[in-house]
C-alpha cells in the first residue's frame, strides 16, 4: 500500500518540462513596479533558481509589450528543450 502512495508523489515532484510564470512585482524602495516573466528548468528533488528573468516596467505597459515578452520566453523555452533533448 505504501508503494502505491509514494510513486504518485515522486511523479508529481519530478517535472519533465521547462516552465514559466508571470507576475507583477514591486520594489521594496520606491513606487516602481514591473511585469516579470521567469523561466524555470525542469524541477527534480532540488529547487534551483530561474534560468532567466525578463522584467519590463509597468509604466506605459500595453498588450503588445506583454505578448512580446511572453513570446521571447516561449522561444527561450523552445530552444532549451531543443538543445537538451538531442
Amino acid at each position: 500500500m505504501k508503494k502505491y502512495l509514494i510513486l504518485p508523489i515522486i511523479a508529481l515532484l519530478i517535472s519533465c518540462n521547462y516552465s514559466k510564470d508571470e507576475s507583477i512585482v514591486r520594489d521594496f524602495i520606491g513606487d516602481n513596479s514591473y511585469y516579470m516573466v521567469r523561466v524555470w528548468p525542469p524541477q527534480g528533488f532540488t529547487n534551483s533558481g530561474a534560468l532567466i528573468i525578463y522584467k519590463i516596467p509597468m509604466e506605459g505597459i500595453n498588450d503588445k509589450k506583454v505578448d512580446s515578452i511572453n513570446k521571447v520566453a516561449d522561444k527561450y523555452i523552445e530552444n532549451c528543450e531543443k538543445y537538451t533533448n538531442k
